[in-house]
Formats: C-alpha cells, structure tokens, sequence
C-alpha cells in the first residue's frame, strides 16, 4: 500500500519546475524513468530518517489567534541593492540598502510603520590615495562588479547593526523579542569577493569615512584585529574580509535575532543536504569540517543512522543525480513543515590560503550559519532561511516568516521584505522616463551629426540582444 508522503512525493515529482531536473538527468547519463526511480527513493529515506528523529517540525496556518501582538514587536526588514539606471553605457552609480520597520498591531499612524535608508555613491568607496591596482588590472571588470556585490554585502550586514544600535531613524533598541530580517543570505563565501585574486595585486582598502559608517558599534568591537588596531595593519582593515567579518561576528553575538531569508535558492547547491547527511550518520567528513577544522559542535543531538561507511554513498548518490537542496527539501516536506536547523560550511580555508597573513587569519573566526527550509506554499519551493545564532525565540521566529509569506499566497514569500525590496528600488517609473529620454536625445545627436556610421552605432546601441534589428 502506497504511504501518503509517498503519494505526494510523486505529484511533486509531476510539478513544471521538476522538468529541469529531467533535463540534468540526461548530463549524468541517466534515463528518465531511472532517475526519478533513484530521486523518489532516497527522498523517501531521508524524510523517513528526519522523521523518525523529529528534525521535521511543522506550523499550523492560524491567522486570527497569531496577529495579535498589540504593537509590542517590532519587526525590521532590511535590503540592498545598487544604485543604477537601465541606460546603454550606464555605470552602476553607488548602493543602497533600505529598511521598513513595521509594529503589527500598532494603529498609530505615526510609529506604526516607517522607512529608513543608506545610500552611498560608488565615488565614495574606494580610497585611491596612493598606487591602485586597478589601473594595471586586466580583470577590471570582474573587480569592479565584485567590490559592488561586496559593498553591498557589508552595507546589508552594517544597516542590522545600525539599527541594534538605534542609530538610524528610531532611537528605540531592538531587543530579544523583537526581529531582523534581511532579504537574502545573512552570510556569503566571503573569499570571492575580497578583490586581491594574488600576492602581487593588493586590494584597495575603502574609504575612511565610509569604513567609520560601518562599524556603528565602535569601539566595542567583536574582533581583537579591530580592538587592538596597528597603525601598519590600518588600510588592510579597512578591506572587505575584515569588516565583513567584524560585522558577521557582531550579529553573531547580538541577543536581537537575525535572519537572512532567501526566496530563490541555487537550484544546484547542496550544501545543506551535505549537511544533513553529514550529521544523520555523523560522516567523518562532516566532524572533520565541524568539528577539527572550524571548531563548531554537532547541530543535532541525535541517533546516528545504522550504517558505518552509508554516509558517503549517500552523498555520492546525492552528488550523481544532482538533486539541489530546494528540490529536495520541496519533495520531503509538507506545507507548514521545515527542517531543525543545521549548521553548515560556507567558508573553505583553501580559498583564503593564498591572502595575506591578516587575512588568512580572519577565517577562523568568520562565523557559519544555521540553516532551514520552510515550505510556505504547495506551490512554490520553500524559503531558505539562515541565522548565525539559534535563539530560544528560533521557532517562534519561523512561525513569523510562515504567516508573514501566507498574507501574499501566490508570493508565498514574507510581507514585510516584499515591501522593502519596492521601496528600496528605483521606481519603473522613473528608470524608464528617464531610459526613454536618454534614448531620444541620443539618437538626436547622431541624426543631426549626420554621421552613418555614427547613426548606426546608436541604433545598435538599442538593440536589446545580438540577434535583434532595427526597422530603417
């Protein structure tokens, strides 16, 4: 007889989106009948063994009894973005993050909702006094987009901490029963986005005022590199490992909980299921990242799954099929459910082994995050949600998340970060007027020229792809 997750695991298996996992089917040489065979297996068994150890908590939809807290919790959204303008030629011109704080049911018009914001020009970031590696480079735009994601990163991380320390636009502190939401990872690979590629290109420290913006916590600062400054280490500190690192291990130990929750997860990312693995059969592997390596405990406190060497063909099976953690989690889990949260490994030592000294030394106290999937809706993947500290008020939070998502059904994604990614945006409005406008006093310019090659040069200049043509 056919179980009942079973059955469900099956209808899911018949979802549109599950049509590309077909496609990758055909890369790992697989038949398609074979490959859903496998994934529907081993979906079957992973649920099965998360259950058995109550890892799969689970969330009832009840609106009228959760709504009710009376204006007493504040609850932050946060997120960033890059200040630009759909124009051909047109340069990124600076970042931005914006953060809507709102009081559910608080109906003062003046303190139950408002929005506050940081913004700062791409001029501003970079401190160019002296010889700068940009002027060599042969990589400059892969530099160039990279210190903007960085930025951006840290300026997401800083408005959290400018907010704990209510130095924004509210002089309230955020306190243990209130929460922090950013739009999107709360952590990322750090290495990739520190701009030195090599020993002999040195990454340009950023700007000192800007560097001040960062750290509104000053001078209680988490690291000892930042407490016990050196006038020769000065420019080193003011680069993107560093601070990013500083800002991550302050959040790390705020009492405020913070989570980052991501609505589209790398479909081929399997870094939490690795995760599970790792821990369900306490994999040598898994101990030896957790555990020697980054010195971080077991996530679960939980019977190992029989089987001495099973683990790591397990992941092998996992690894053939390439089932990433969004389809996986969106086969096992029902609407309402999502996992206890897991400690997984973001930050590899290998990527930091040809940095410098200082920051070599930055991972070991880079801090990982806890991670979890929540399925919001039958109908869309579930949300990815991480923090960098389990705090007692964790499931409470998630409940959050989930009620939040369910006020935009088709959405299936949290209200509150909704809002802020709108208001934190350049209005379609006003980029395409002002797109519209360019264009027109463009192509102006090259008539009256009456240059044909110029002409043409601009119209091509409008073409949207390289197969498009423009009508003489």
């Amino acid at each position: 007889m056919t179980s009942s997750i079973e059955q469900k695991i099956e209808a899911r298996l018949k979802k549109p989106f599950f049509t590309e996992m077909l496609v990758m089917a055909v890369s790992t040489g697989s038949n398609h009948t074979k490959y859903i065979e496998v994934v529907k297996e081993w979906s079957l068994f992973i649920r099965k063994k998360l259950e058995e150890r109550n890892l799969i908590k689970n969330i009832k939809h009840r609106p009228k009894e959760f709504w009710n807290f009376k204006g007493k919790k504040k609850i932050y959204n946060i997120d960033g973005g890059q200040l630009s303008l759909a124009v051909p030629g047109g340069a990124t011109m600076g970042v931005r993050v914006g953060t809507y704080r709102v009081k559910p049911g608080d109906y003062s018009k003046d303190t139950r909702e408002g929005f506050d914001d940081s913004s700062t020009l791409i001029s501003n970031l970079v401190d160019r006094t002296g010889h700068s590696h940009y002027e060599e480079d042969g990589d400059f735009d892969l530099d160039y987009k990279k210190m903007l994601e960085g930025s951006r990163m840290i300026m997401e991380l800083a408005e959290v901490v400018k907010q704990s320390e209510a130095k924004g636009k509210w002089n309230e502190k955020p306190t243990k029963d209130d929460v922090i939401f950013l739009h999107g990872p709360i952590i990322y690979q750090a290495a990739m986005y520190h701009l030195s590629s090599s020993q002999n290109s040195k990454s340009p420290p950023y700007k000192e005022g800007f560097f001040n913006s960062l750290l509104q916590h000053s001078p209680n600062f988490q690291l000892d590199i930042f407490k016990n400054r050196n006038k020769e280490d000065e420019k080193d500190l003011r680069t993107f490992l560093p601070i990013y690192c500083e800002l991550g291990n302050y959040i790390k130990n705020s009492n405020v909980p913070t989570y980052g929750v991501v609505e589209r997860s790398i479909n081929k990312s399997s870094v939490v299921q690795k995760a599970v693995i790792g821990e369900l059969y306490q994999t040598k592997q898994r101990e030896w990242l957790m555990l020697k390596q980054r010195d971080f405990g077991w996530s679960w406190n939980t019977k190992r799954v029989d089987g001495s060497d099973e683990g790591e063909k397990v992941l092998d099976i996992f690894k053939q099929y390439m089932l990433g953690d969004p389809n996986l989690f969106d086969l096992i889990l029902d609407e309402g459910e999502y996992l206890e949260p897991i400690q997984v490994t973001k930050q590899y030592e290998e990527k930091y082994s040809s940095l410098d000294y200082i920051f070599r030394n930055v991972f070991k106290t880079m801090p990982e995050p806890y991670v979890t999937y929540l399925k919001t809706s039958e109908f869309r993947k579930p949300l990815r949600i991480e923090t960098l500290n389990v705090t007692s008020n964790f499931h409470d939070d998630i409940d959050l998340v989930y009620h939040s998502a369910k006020m935009l059904p088709q959405y299936a994604f949290p209200l509150g970060l909704d809002t802020v990614d709108k208001l934190a945006k350049i209005p379609s409005w006003m980029k395409n007027s002002f797109r519209n406008a360019y264009q027109m006093q463009m192509l102006r310019s090259v008539i009256d020229s009456g240059n044909k090659e110029h002409i043409e040069l601009g119209l091509k200049s409008l073409i949207p792809n390289r197969t498009g043509w423009n009508r003489p």
